[in-house]
This record gives C-alpha cells, structure tokens and sequence, in this order.
C-alpha cells in the first residue's frame, strides 16, 4: 500500500511551518467576520478544521503500534510553497457552515491577508512536506 499525506519535518509544530501560518491567516479573516458581526462569536467557537500535520516519527509509532503493517519505505518529500487561496478546499466547507456570502467576504479578506503576509508565510524556517509511505501488509 501506497500512502501520500501531507506532513511536517520532526521536531516542528505546526505554528513555525509555513502551511500552519497560513490556516492562521485564514483562521484570523473568520475572526474577523465575527469581529465585524457579520458571524457571531459562537458560531465561529464552534468551528472546526480537523487538519493534523503528522510528522515521520508519529507516522512511523502508528504503524508499529497497529502491526498489521510494515513500512518497506518511507521519504519526506519537500515541495516550493505555492501562493494558493485555499478556495479549493475550504470553500464548500465555509458556505456550508456559515453561508455564500460570509465564505465570500472571508476568501476577499484571505486574498488581501495572503498578498500582504506571503513574504512572512514564504520565509518560515520550516516548510511542510509530503510523506510517501510504503507499507507491506504482514501475513501471519
């Protein structure tokens, strides 16, 4: 089995990579909103993203711990930041919870956060990286 996840160097939390500056910046754009009353505080408290950025060390206990696996090969792939708007992703989750128009104002907000803060989120100390998992199942 073949497993591609997106991840973090070992070692780095989330807040010093650059992809965790990023979901701050979108995360500051609904404060925002609700700062604004355009949303209301609770709504937003009770939020969610469930992202998790594991690193190699994690990944790796959690296969040994389940042993119904063993890892045959694991890389950390490193990839350039791209200057992307999230929209792809985030979008039909934010409509979904808060409505077109409030998912609408945030994404203006999120553009003009990004463009103003990219220089910070491109020079962060740690980028993300992929993890690339091969896993042969074990046969007893």
């Amino acid at each position: 089995m073949v497993i591609i996840t997106g991840g973090l160097p070992d070692g780095v939390l989330m807040s010093q990579a650059g992809i965790g500056m990023y979901y701050d910046l979108l995360g500051s754009c609904l404060i925002d909103m609700a700062e604004l009353g355009v949303i209301s505080e609770e709504k937003l408290d009770s939020f969610n993203l469930p992202l998790y950025y594991s690193s190699s060390k994690e990944i790796e206990e959690i296969i040994k711990a389940n042993g119904n696996f063993s890892i045959e090969r694991m890389d950390s792939l490193s990839h350039k930041k791209r200057k992307t708007r999230g929209r792809a992703v985030f979008q039909g989750l934010l409509e979904d919870y808060f409505g077109r128009e409030v998912a609408e104002k945030t994404f203006e907000n999120f553009e003009t956060k990004l463009d103003d803060n990219f220089s910070i989120i491109d020079g962060a100390t740690h980028e993300q990286i992929d993890h690339f998992i091969l896993l042969k199942g074990n046969v007893n």
